[in-house]
């Protein structure tokens, strides 16, 4: 078996740190698995916390050098909170540093430090909460709360998550009647390569325009024309991978799959090229789960080793190690 673990259906995507599973449930005897497979990959954006987080404390640091420096005396509490809470954040990410080093370098440590000037910046933090929590509940209640973001989906009167809003506001819709971009498409651009940031800003400006325009946005056409784009590139795209590397068999998994355009495109054009496509039912496209499952299937089935029950969390885990070089050493020794 690969694993001594299993992802479980049903939980949130993002969390792919697997859940033991106990032998001896009821549940677990009834469907009798045969073995267990579980996912050293994650998100890379759960990686990505403690560098977004470093980045919010920088552009903090600027705000401790507006002028004037003092307004009054609650502004000289604001000022003198938001100066411990940058100081006392870095100075406890030094002190774990030098903590760490002299554990490898020589006796000493900086530990009573360390947890003085953790508590210090959450004081700080608190205070600076409690400044600025007034002042959020003031704005809201004179109407000029928050507002979403440009490219976000609420902006465009749609709820969130934006993919099945838009695949059902796209309905009745027209796909052409918005030019939206297809990004990295023009010569010169990386083949393989996708970006979808540009397609969102277009997408963006355009409501933004009815909204000053004082018009109704007309969401048909505008999400038929977005998912008409996106489905656009990936097929073209996917198909261009296929005819450069020989591929005769086209798998278009994950949460994209469950795209009503990008599943009708892809059969459309894949016909056309005489690719071969294979497409999950709704019901397993954003199952994380299942897919696992499917993985360590494969795996099982090319002999490969189980692995060892300490594994841990690799955010960067190419997914051809997971499944495509076992078992296409395994085709290659049988051929």
């Amino acid at each position: 078996m690969p694993s001594g673990r299993e992802r479980r259906p049903g939980g949130p995507p993002g969390r792919r740190r697997a859940a033991a599973i106990d032998p001896d449930d009821t549940r677990t005897a009834r469907a009798g698995p045969g073995c267990r497979a579980g996912t050293r990959g994650g998100r890379p954006g759960k990686g990505g916390w403690a560098a977004t987080g470093a980045a919010k404390l920088w552009s903090v640091i600027p705000k401790l050098f507006e002028w004037p420096p003092l307004r009054s005396a609650a502004h000289a509490l604001e000022r003198l909170s938001l100066l411990l809470l940058v100081g006392g954040a870095g100075f406890t990410f030094a002190t774990g540093i030098l903590n760490i080093q002299l554990d490898y370098v020589f006796p000493g440590s900086f530990y009573t430090l360390h947890f003085y000037g953790a508590w210090v910046f959450v004081a700080a933090f608190i205070v600076h909460v409690a400044f600025r929590l007034p002042r959020a509940a003031r704005t809201v209640r004179a109407g000029r709360g928050w507002q979403p973001a440009p490219d976000s989906p609420e902006a465009a009167g749609l709820p969130y998550p934006g993919g099945p809003a838009i695949d059902r506001a796209a309905r009745g819709g027209n796909g052409c009647a918005v030019a939206f971009p297809r990004p990295l498409t023009r010569p010169g651009d990386a083949p393989y390569a996708f970006s979808f940031s540009g397609l969102k800003t277009a997408a963006a400006r355009w409501a933004e325009q009815h909204r000053i325009r004082g018009e109704e946005i007309p969401l048909a056409d505008g999400a038929a024309s977005l998912q008409e784009a996106v489905a656009d590139v990936l097929m073209r795209k996917a198909l261009a991978a296929c005819k450069e590397y020989g591929v005769r068999t086209l798998v278009v998994v994950g949460g994209v799959a469950a795209n009503s355009r990008v599943r009708a495109l892809a059969d459309e054009r894949c016909a056309a090229a005489g690719v071969e496509l294979r497409v999950p039912p709704l019901t397993l496209c954003t199952d994380h789960g299942a897919m696992i499952a499917a993985v360590g299937d494969l795996l099982v089935r090319a002999g490969s080793a189980p692995a060892q029950l300490d594994m841990s969390i690799d955010p960067s885990a190419p997914l051809e190690y997971a499944a495509l070089h076992p078992v296409a050493r395994t085709a290659a020794r049988a051929a």
